[in-house]
């Protein structure tokens, strides 16, 4: 049974939750059934977690403050810290063999990729690298006589070089599961938890945690061991310390702020933390024998 609010908006996500109920588990025959509601509550919407909304609230003040102390303009420091496409660009300077800082990716624009897939279920990374790659190796193919003629150019010039002989130096590429694109798998986690509890005060901290990630040949760990701290704290704050609440008479929503609703915090973390990727998996179905996660 789901509370869908006010409005019948919100009863999808009950399809969603039964297509997932069985999670890592083998479950060969039964029998499920889904009811949504409604209620004199504010219908809900979807979040990939909860948190996110403070969460972005907590940097973005951070960055304000930062840029303050160090005299700059708020944007500006915002965007020298602004997340990068750091595995696209790798996956194409490597195939091209040039430097990563040669790699410039771009905001995706429904003028130059029309009607492009959305960013969900963990797929925009493996979709953009595969596209990226096999757009960079037709480019390689193209530019390999110009490059077998002239060894010692550098990138610049043998790009020039390619112009002058009218190579065509654009290419794209269109992927799909019966084109050889990606296709569906599925990625494994496994987390050890080590946590002290005071039963006198209810006050509890988690001392140590051992999480175990199989993400095949990952395409950046730093970027994966990332996502994986993330999806953690948010766990963290979904049983530990967030919770929304109602008045039972009139359905108003009185955990409207961070005085009331409490993600978490530094405070909330592991002392000891140990994020291990499994090695040697390779993932066949995956980019570069990756797997996606996030």
């Amino acid at each position: 049974m789901m509370d869908a609010g006010f409005t019948a908006h919100g009863a999808w996500y009950m399809d969603d939750c039964l297509n997932f109920v069985d999670m890592g588990y083998h479950v060969p025959n039964w029998t499920i059934q889904g009811r949504s509601f409604r209620t004199n509550k504010k219908t809900m919407t979807a979040t990939r977690a909860p948190g996110s909304v403070p969460a972005a609230l907590i940097i973005e003040s951070i960055l304000e403050h930062v840029a303050k102390a160090v005299q700059k303009h708020p944007v500006h420091v915002k965007e020298l810290n602004l997340y990068e496409n750091h595995q696209v660009a790798q996956g194409v300077a490597h195939i091209l063999g040039v430097p990563l800082d040669n790699v410039k990716v771009k905001p995706n624009q429904g003028i130059i990729s029309p009607n492009s897939l959305v960013t969900g279920g963990s797929i925009a990374s493996e979709v953009a690298m595969q596209a990226a790659i096999s757009a960079a190796e037709i480019l390689k193919e193209r530019m390999r006589p110009i490059k077998e003629k002239f060894p010692e150019a550098s990138w610049k010039e043998l790009c020039d070089k390619c112009v002058w002989s009218k190579i065509d130096l654009c290419a794209r590429v269109l992927n799909s599961p019966d084109m050889g694109g990606p296709a569906n798998y599925h990625t494994y986690c496994a987390a050890v938890t080590e946590t002290e509890l005071d039963v006198l005060t209810g006050e509890s901290q988690i001392r140590r945690v051992d999480i175990m990630a199989d993400y095949g040949e990952s395409l950046n760990p730093v970027i994966d061991i990332g996502q994986t701290e993330g999806g953690f704290v948010m766990g963290l704050g979904n049983y530990l310390t967030e919770d929304t609440v109602f008045d039972s008479r009139t359905g108003v929503i009185l955990s409207d702020g961070t005085w009331n609703y409490k993600p978490p915090t530094t405070k909330d973390i592991p002392i000891d933390w140990r994020i291990h990727l499994l090695p040697d998996t390779p993932n066949p179905n995956g980019i570069r024998s990756s797997k996606g996660q996030g």
